[in-house]
């Protein structure tokens, strides 16, 4: 038995998927497809469309215990099991996805870590779920505030109230709108003014179905410079 795990290395910015998925585009798959062997990762299906909540991946392995990771923008998840193949939906920004995927007993120094270990796969947005915004801070100021959990219904103030902490407050003209996919987990917001990000408030979803802040950061007074993605 070992662990075998996969590393996604995201490029861009960048969970929860409805159970009922159907093709988002007619050219284009619905799912990426991958098997993680000892040989190698074995890729089936190479590029897909995503849907309003992300792309679906499904994983397929050699017997023995399993973790998977996706790190890097905007955020992390892994889950674990003992299961053969395994189907999630992860908000993976439109564009390359780079996939490492190695059996768990090595380690990810090991020199062993060759090019087998790794593929590449595609991220189409056909639909234009994904809203994308740009912001131009030099620095941001950061915090971690796990205020209390409300219905879904009733998040928008509860992003006013984390944005109100950072003294980030909506000024006429100002956006505040959902960033990433619609129906992505985790669900990130944003404040537009003159169409660029001024901060973000990041919401967790809960096992009961509410939802709470985990983390919020602003442009620090006087900071603004080179746009960059967010």
């Amino acid at each position: 038995m070992y662990v075998l795990a996969v590393l996604l290395v995201l490029v861009g910015l960048g969970l929860q998927g409805s159970q009922e998925r159907r093709e988002t585009h007619r050219d284009v798959p619905n799912a990426i497809e991958l098997a993680c062997t000892e040989a190698g990762v074995e890729v089936r299906r190479g590029a897909a469309a995503a849907g309003p909540d992300g792309v679906v991946m499904r994983f397929a392995h050699t017997e023995g215990d399993w973790v998977m990771t996706w790190e890097g923008a905007p955020g992390s998840w892994s889950s674990s099991g003992s299961a053969q193949t395994a189907e999630m939906v992860w908000p993976v920004p439109p564009g390359s996805v780079r996939v490492q995927c190695y059996p768990g007993h090595l380690s990810l120094r090991d020199p062993s870590h060759e090019a087998r270990w790794w593929a590449d796969v595609e991220v189409v947005d056909p639909a234009g779920h994904y809203r994308r915004a740009e912001s131009s801070c030099r620095q941001r100021r950061a915090a971690s505030w796990h205020g209390r959990a409300v219905p879904v219904a009733q998040e928008r103030a509860i992003v006013v109230e984390a944005l109100g902490m950072l003294d980030a407050h909506q000024r006429a003209g100002d956006e505040l709108v959902r960033l990433g996919y619609p129906q992505g987990i985790p669900r990130d917001w944003g404040l537009l003014r003159d169409g660029e990000v001024i901060a973000n408030v990041r919401m967790a979803m809960r096992s009961d179905g509410q939802v709470s802040p985990s983390g919020m950061s602003a442009c620090a007074d006087g900071a603004s410079g080179q746009s960059s993605t967010s």
